[in-house]
């Protein structure tokens, strides 16, 4: 009874398929199998993501100069709250890599990310 029921859950394993965000964090796991893992590379990550950003506290800035502080200073709040946020979530990852390196089982998420690849995102 009890093989079986470990037999059906490693089929299930064996047939997982990964969302679009766990196959694009898997990815950027698998990067850092065998290189260190940098706060630059990390950041590099969010360099789009951060210009994009920019216009949030510029809309921000336009708000104020039209005539609108109380809307102006929402807008430049949530842009660098938003930046904030990001930054500890940086700094957190930098911080823990060392044991996600040591647990990840990098077999398990190449198997994963070769499977995805074949078609299997949902």
């Amino acid at each position: 009874m009890a093989s079986s029921a470990l037999a059906a859950v490693i089929i299930n394993i064996s047939l997982m398929k990964l969302t679009k965000l766990q196959f694009k964090i898997l990815r950027f796991y698998a990067k850092f199998e065998t290189e260190p893992l940098t706060l630059f590379k990390i950041v590099s990550v969010f360099r789009l993501t951060w210009l994009l950003l920019l216009l949030v506290p510029a809309l921000g800035w336009w708000y104020i100069w039209a005539g609108l502080p109380a809307l102006g200073w929402v807008f430049i709040g949530a842009g660098i709250g938003a930046f904030l946020r990001d930054v500890n979530r940086i700094l957190s990852l930098f911080r823990t890599w060392p044991v996600l390196h040591q647990i990840i089982n990098w077999e398990r998420l190449r198997e994963l990310l070769q499977n995805t690849a074949d078609g299997g995102i949902k």
